[in-house]
């Protein structure tokens, strides 16, 4: 994974894919947590198209590949013709808001409590 890590950071250093506008500050463009990956880009097509294009460099030199089936795309404020270029461009699904990620609720919008009743309860 320190392999993808630095494919993902020399997208952004070469100023291939840019940022998501709320990872500007954190300079932040990836999560990666055992076999699990969060990518945050601007939701547009070039910055998908590179991504999507080191996901496939990746694969083909290590033999990982996305699951087609368990990849997700979280839109935010995207235009719905270019949500369906990037969608068409991928093969990945709409995912839906609020999600999970590490039992944790995430959300572009403000959460509720109760969103973190899982989470607390398995925290007790």
């Amino acid at each position: 994974m320190e392999v993808l890590s630095r494919y993902l950071r020399k997208l952004c250093d070469q100023s291939l894919v840019s940022n998501h506008p709320n990872c500007l500050r954190l300079n932040l463009n990836y999560l990666i947590f055992a076999d699990d990956l969060m990518i945050f880009t601007r939701g547009d097509v070039p910055s998908i198209e590179a991504v999507k294009f080191i996901l496939n460099q990746f694969a083909g030199v290590y033999g990982l590949q996305t699951n087609i089936e368990k990849t997700n795309i979280y839109f935010g404020g995207v235009h719905p013709d270019v949500k369906e270029a990037i969608l068409a461009a991928t093969g990945f699904s709409d995912g839906q808001f609020p999600f999970r990620y590490l039992g944790v609720p995430l959300s572009p919008s403000r959460i509720s409590v109760t969103m973190f009743d899982s989470l607390i309860l398995k925290i007790k």
